[in-house]
């Protein structure tokens, strides 16, 4: 009897799949992590909060402002209030725009150094007032501070990096011409004994360019310190 032959019809591409074949697994989609937020500028707001507090309140002025007399007799707290305090509405105006504007920016940016800048150059601006001019009985004002945190500001744009995206050299040199405009405002200052831009409520307040400076220096220093921890 001959043998019966049993012909398979090949699969067909439309064929479904046996269940135990192993079917190329479906492509997932990869989700990329949102970036990381910046940083909230507290120690920023906070300082510009105690100015408007105390330029709301001006029975706590006397208590505050920096006083040669006084901090040698051991009121060591106002070579830092006194910053807080203000001689009028344009005092106050002109110094809280330009540090809302770099204090804001440069916390973002930086915050462990800004806010070491915003910690230490009270103090130091005090201390070189206190040194330096020996005939300066009174002192108030954020400019200092406000010099410190543009100066800073500055320092940090140019320290970013244009090969990795994050600076230009366009950029570059915007930041270098604010440090000399700084700078040249310092020396205007020395020479006129007056401000540029601010106005005093009080007749017989001069402009103190000596605060300006060491706000920058500090600065610098702050600056310079996180370029010596990265060799």
């Amino acid at each position: 009897m001959p043998s019966a032959r049993i012909r398979v019809a090949p699969s067909s591409p439309l064929s479904p799949a046996s269940p135990n074949s192993s079917a190329p697994a479906a492509p997932r989609a990869v989700s990329t992590p949102p970036p990381p937020r910046a940083p909230l500028p507290v120690a920023a707001v906070f300082v510009i909060v105690l100015a408007l507090i105390v330029a709301s309140q001006p029975a706590l002025a006397p208590s505050l402002l920096y006083e040669r007399a006084a901090i040698l007799r051991g009121e060591y707290w106002r070579l830092w209030t006194g910053h807080l305090v203000h001689f009028g509405a344009s005092h106050l105006v002109w110094n809280l725009v330009v540090f809302a504007l770099a204090g804001i920016w440069a916390e973002r940016l930086a915050p462990a150094r800004t806010r070491l800048l915003l910690a230490l150059a009270p103090g130091v601006i005090g201390l070189a007032l206190l040194a330096l001019d020996p005939a300066l009985a009174t002192y108030g004002g954020l400019s200092g501070l406000a010099a410190a945190a543009l100066a800073f500001l500055a320092f940090t744009q140019l320290a970013q990096n244009p090969a990795a995206g994050t600076g230009s050299a366009s950029d570059r040199w915007f930041w270098r011409v604010v440090l000399a405009l700084i700078l040249l405002k310092i020396a205007v200052e020395f020479a006129a004994d007056q401000p540029l831009f601010a106005r005093f409520a009080a007749s017989g307040v001069r402009s103190v360019p000596l605060a300006h400076l060491a706000g920058f220096l500090v600065a610098s220093t702050v600056h310079r310190s996180r370029r010596r921890r990265a060799v």
